[in-house]
Formats: structure tokens, C-alpha cells, sequence
């Protein structure tokens, strides 16, 4: 399978559009393979991280199993490869469905705890990511209407 992706920007015409154009490519790749969480992260990269961060806390061996073992049967093979920036909600909804419908809603209830971690820490480094799939503006508290 051959994966796209579109780049946009403004750029003058001709040869100096191109160059730039490769330039902007060329750095966009360069970071994507570094290991600061950026939205070019893949969503196994940012899980790593994440996973690296929860074996630090103080958390029942148990639960520090079940969050390797959906990393391993489930995240990473359904939805590693993305990028970040490409991880939205109708992305997210189908994975959880096929998960439920596969293993059972505990399995995909995990799932979801997992993906909440793993873009929450994608948001926290990197304000412009979303948490799975929601803009961050948009879980902000409701505001109360002025008087």
C-alpha cells in the first residue's frame, strides 16, 4: 500500500516554488524521524513515550500488563503506522467498533484509555496535535454566558 499524504503552502512560481517546495518537504521528513513528539510522530513512536512514562508511575502491575498487551495486539498494528496529525475521530470510532465487535467492549474500553493517553501526551508537547481527534479548543470547560 502506498501512503499519501498532501502538502499545501504558498509559494512563488517556478523553480524557486520547487526548491523551497523540497525544502519544506525535506525538513517536514527530517523531524518526523526524530524522537521529539511532533504531529509527524508516528502513533507507535508517541506510545513508546507514553508507555515509557507509565512504567515511572506507581501503577498495579496488572493494569501495566493489560496497557502492553492492547499496545501489542491492538494499537500498534491497527494504528501504528499513522501519523499523528492524521489520528481523528472517525478514525478512532472505527478502530474502537471493530475492537469491541472483535474482542468485547472491555478490550475496546481499554483501547480508548490507551489512545487518551497516548494523544493526550501528543497534545501536551505539541498544542496544534488533537486528542483523539478533537481539536483542543473544543475540550476546553463550556463557558457561561456574559451578563
Amino acid at each position: 500500500m502506498v501512503e499519501s499524504r498532501y502538502f499545501s503552502g504558498f509559494l512563488a512560481a517556478g523553480a524557486k516554488a520547487e526548491r523551497r517546495l523540497v525544502e519544506a518537504l525535506t525538513t517536514r521528513a527530517r523531524h518526523s524521524g526524530s524522537s521529539e513528539i511532533t504531529a509527524g510522530s508516528t502513533v507507535t513512536a508517541v506510545a513508546d513515550e507514553w508507555y515509557a512514562g507509565v512504567e515511572r508511575r506507581d501503577l498495579a502491575i496488572n493494569t501495566l500488563a493489560a496497557y502492553e498487551e492492547t499496545l501489542r495486539l491492538h494499537v500498534r498494528p491497527s494504528l501504528g503506522s499513522l501519523r499523528i496529525r492524521d489520528v481523528r475521530v472517525g478514525v478512532v470510532e472505527r478502530f474502537i467498533a471493530k475492537v469491541e465487535d472483535r474482542t468485547g467492549k472491555s478490550a475496546a474500553r481499554r483501547c480508548r484509555t490507551v489512545l487518551n493517553g497516548i494523544t493526550g501526551l501528543a497534545a501536551s508537547t505539541r498544542r496544534s496535535t488533537t486528542r483523539c481527534g478533537i481539536p483542543p479548543q473544543s475540550l476546553s470547560t463550556r463557558r457561561t454566558p456574559k451578563r
